[in-house]
């Protein structure tokens, strides 16, 4: 589908509760999260603008536990190319991890090594209960606790490689 211009859906600045920020079709941008791609409009997005096609976001929280629970394997080989001569066993990411990097790839077309980084370092943000944007800046309760439990697990394997 090709992209709509940003005139032609009315993209202004908002006024209300409706933002781009909380819309269904925004992919914010990392490292700053401060900017963002639109599924929907051209060009750059600034989350404190809207458009006539403005859609709520479902419930975040309410995929976690489904993607806590799935895993979402990257790449051919297990993780730090396992099993080795130090690790006998193939190792994986954290399947919330893994779920976030696939969503960064798909969404944001990054590649893997990146893509992982950024999740690693998102899931890290959200453990402390920090989004940095959006409307809503506080991190559902659900959210922090998987957040919190696929560090405790990405440090568990850190610490079997070194």
């Amino acid at each position: 589908m090709d992209k709509l211009d940003k005139k032609a859906v009315n993209y202004r600045p908002s006024e209300g509760d409706q933002r781009c920020g909380s819309c269904s079709m925004i992919r914010m941008l990392p490292p700053d999260f401060e900017s963002a791609h639109c599924t929907l409009v051209e060009g750059l997005i600034d989350p404190d603008y809207v458009c006539d096609h403005w859609e709520a976001q479902v419930e975040k929280s309410a995929e976690t536990p489904r993607l806590e629970a799935t895993p979402h394997q990257l790449g051919p080989h297990g993780l730090w190319h396992t099993p080795s001569k130090k690790v006998p066993v193939k190792q994986k990411l954290p399947n919330y991890i893994e779920n976030i990097a696939h969503a960064l790839m798909r969404d944001q077309g990054m590649d893997e090594s990146k893509a992982i980084a950024m999740a690693i370092a998102a899931v890290k943000r959200w453990a402390a209960g920090d989004l940095k944007w959006g409307p809503r800046r506080h991190v559902h309760p659900e959210v922090i606790a998987a957040s919190r439990r696929a560090l405790e697990e990405w440090e568990k394997l850190k610490e079997s490689h070194h």
